[in-house]
């Protein structure tokens, strides 16, 4: 017998938009943003490498005053637009105005940004759809890995995915309005929000994504209506402009004070990394769907319904609509042009997390109506078991990170019990009255709202993202302010140099072989932060060094750099060998197979 087809809930016209209801499923996708966004944002969250250069930037351009040109370690960094920067600045004087950027000031536009784009994803699915798959698509955003992981980085991924989930809602709401034969001036506003957060966007990364995202609203409208309709309907003629001039000014302003820059930040990108790839048509076949399957982890732990949405159009018993089929080509055309570029980063897909997971949840929402009645015991324990593993994580995700020994906290036990209640509801009753009528629509919910309350129970305690490793490094980096003067001459191995400069508030060069060689001739001796497993003593083999270990902390050195004394012929029969040799505690020369630095 063949399968039913059940169609996808189309759109809005059976209530009104902005009622009571509509208040309260906004109200509760904007609660559960700030309890998973701003769950252990503080300062105990170390600073990573990638936020400590936006930390340390934004520090860099406060005390040089520069608030146009960012600079770090005297040098520009201008592969990144400002507005990350401007916003962390911002934060820096409206939180605690020290003039130096702290953790939680650098990651705050991060979490506003994952507000952002929790209310986009939120006006994207009441419009389309209805407030229950607005609601259901927001708690599967804010739940996410993604989600929880990009809200708590100073990096400005977060701030632009909700800049960019912002400007589609804008158009989708335009689109509407447009529809529902609204006044134009409010057409027409909706539409300038739109270019204006993809322009916004622009300055806080890049124009990649909202471009892909503007060709695509495009051309889904020039097939339908054709291009002039099409034009008119985005107001392209005033709307492009705009967005030219909110993201491009910067650049153009760069380019007219700093010289050889324009070259390198217009032509330089284009021609090192896009052209070459272009004509390896082979990259288009990839070995295997990297971005499908690399995705996969901004969704997680959602995979069910992420793997329904990747094959939306195919699925049996679901039967896509127009903005479903919309959504998914957005998609699956920009996985197509990222695998393009030799540097393929998952992450890379952030702005499109609310596309993906609003088209996830139809799709498994239809494909809960559709198999669900037809196999109903399935269904439940498909669920039940979902439930019953976010519960049980719960005692694992709720002991302090660095704590000793395991207790389980009262909201663990709390969640679960709601776990093992909800599991128990969704085996055993057959409706629950004080949620929508059909079954599928109550348990998703509820099955979102708990991963919601699981992700910020285990952001709050330290767990997914901080691990004792980086308390470690930060207490010790710590103990080499205490050690070393200001006035010191100080470097750091090639992957030392991002944190240390943050935690230690200074410049510090990488150990480049002239220029330790400089400082010492200079100051005589010189400190070098070494935290990695190789050790930066193997880039001065061939230098007469010696290396003092003056702190060390599970595997994290701070060394004291000498030069060495003259090398007799035989290394091991005095003290002018250099084993030995003055101001070296436990170094020898590097000259030495058997240097304990190396």
């Amino acid at each position: 017998m063949a399968r039913e087809f059940v169609p996808v809930y189309t759109a809005t016209s059976s209530s009104a938009f902005g009622d009571r209801k509509d208040v309260c499923t906004f109200a509760a996708v904007l609660a559960a943003a700030v309890a998973v966004a701003f769950s252990g944002l503080g300062d105990e969250l170390p600073i990573d490498g990638h936020e400590a250069l936006v930390a340390r930037t934004a520090d860099c351009m406060i005390q040089r005053r520069s608030m146009l040109t960012p600079i770090l370690n005297n040098a520009y960094r201008l592969n990144k637009p400002p507005l990350n920067y401007w916003l962390a600045i911002l934060a820096d004087r409206l939180v605690y105005p020290d003039g130096r950027v702290s953790p939680f000031e650098a990651r705050l536009p991060s979490a506003l940004g994952g507000l952002l784009m929790a209310c986009g994803v939120w006006i994207a699915g009441r419009v389309l759809y209805d407030r229950w798959t607005g609601l259901a698509a927001g708690f599967a955003t804010t739940s996410s890995f993604g989600f929880a992981g990009y809200t708590h980085s100073a990096i400005p991924e977060m701030l632009y995915s909700g800049l960019c989930t912002a400007g589609l809602a804008a158009f989708i709401v335009a689109e509407f309005d447009r529809r529902k034969q609204r006044p134009r001036w409010a057409v027409s506003t909706n539409v300038m929000l739109g270019w204006l957060f993809l322009g916004l966007a622009g300055l806080a990364k890049g124009p990649q994504l909202p471009i892909i995202i503007v060709l695509g609203l495009w051309g889904f409208n020039a097939r339908a209506s054709g291009w002039r309709v099409a034009s008119r309907n985005l107001q392209v003629a005033v709307g492009f402009p705009l967005f030219l001039v909110v993201w491009g000014w910067w650049y153009v302003y760069i380019a007219a004070t700093v010289p050889q820059t324009d070259a390198v930040m217009v032509g330089g990108q284009l021609s090192k990394h896009w052209l070459p790839q272009l004509a390896s048509l082979w990259r288009w076949c990839l070995p295997y769907p990297y971005y499908p399957v690399r995705a996969a982890t901004l969704a997680a732990p959602w995979l069910v319904p992420y793997a329904l949405g990747v094959v939306a159009p195919w699925l049996p018993g679901v039967n896509p609509d127009r903005a479903t089929k919309r959504l998914w080509w957005l998609v699956v055309v920009a996985m197509a042009i990222l695998s393009v570029p030799a540097h393929r980063r998952w992450y890379y897909l952030m702005p499109l997390l609310g596309v993906i997971c609003l088209v996830s949840l139809v799709a498994f929402r239809a494909w809960g109506h559709s198999w669900g009645n037809r196999h109903p015991r399935g269904w439940r324990t498909l669920l039940g078991v979902h439930a019953l593993l976010l519960g049980l994580a719960c005692p694992l995700l709720a002991v302090q990170i660095g704590g000793k020994a395991p207790a389980l906290s009262w909201g663990a036990a709390a969640m679960l019990a709601a776990a093992c209640l909800f599991v128990a509801a969704l085996l055993v009753c057959p409706t629950l009255p004080f949620l929508p009528n059909t079954q599928v629509e109550a348990r998703i919910v509820l099955l979102l709202f708990c991963g919601v309350i699981v992700v910020s129970l285990a952001l709050r305690n330290g767990k997914l993202l901080a691990t004792d490793r980086s308390l470690v490094r930060r207490a010790f980096l710590a103990r080499v302010g205490n050690e070393v003067a200001p006035a010191d001459a100080l470097f750091a191995g090639r992957g030392s140099w991002k944190v240390a400069q943050y935690y230690l508030h200074r410049d510090i060069p990488e150990p480049q072989p002239a220029k330790v060689r400089q400082a010492i001739k200079r100051e005589r001796t010189v400190w070098l932060i070494d935290l990695d497993a190789a050790g930066p003593a193997l880039e001065f083999r061939t230098h007469r060094l010696l290396y003092a270990v003056v702190l060390q902390t599970h595997g994290y050195r701070l060394l004291r750099v000498t030069a060495a004394a003259p090398v007799a012929e035989k290394p091991d029969s005095g003290p002018d060998g250099g084993a030995h040799g003055a101001g070296a505690s436990r170094g020898e020369s590097p000259n030495r197979p058997d240097n304990p630095a190396k």
